[in-house]
């Protein structure tokens, strides 16, 4: 299963799991291409995501980019508030 990612603008919507290698690079080099200082990423299904994924969110945080995470999956939404993502992205739970 390959995870499907749509962009539109800032705004990455991600479908799927976020689990193998193959998902996490394409979903970092998504990421570092959007050239706008506002990314908006949508996770709607997965419940999981690697730790190459949120290594890629907070060096984006470190460039100056504001980042907006929404997500469908109450196990994935806890996480990040235990990671204390929420401190430097608006997380919202869909």
């Amino acid at each position: 299963n390959v995870i499907k990612v749509e962009v539109n603008g800032n705004i990455i919507d991600v479908y799927g799991n976020i689990k193998t290698v193959e998902d996490a690079e394409m979903l970092k080099e998504v990421l570092n291409n959007i050239t706008s200082n506002s990314i908006v990423l949508v996770i709607h299904d997965s419940f999981v995501m690697p730790s190459s994924v949120i290594g890629t969110l907070f060096a984006l945080h470190d460039e100056g980019k504001q980042l907006l995470i929404r997500v469908k999956e109450d196990i994935l939404y806890d996480l990040f508030k235990e990671l204390g993502l929420d401190k430097l992205f608006r997380i919202e739970k869909m």
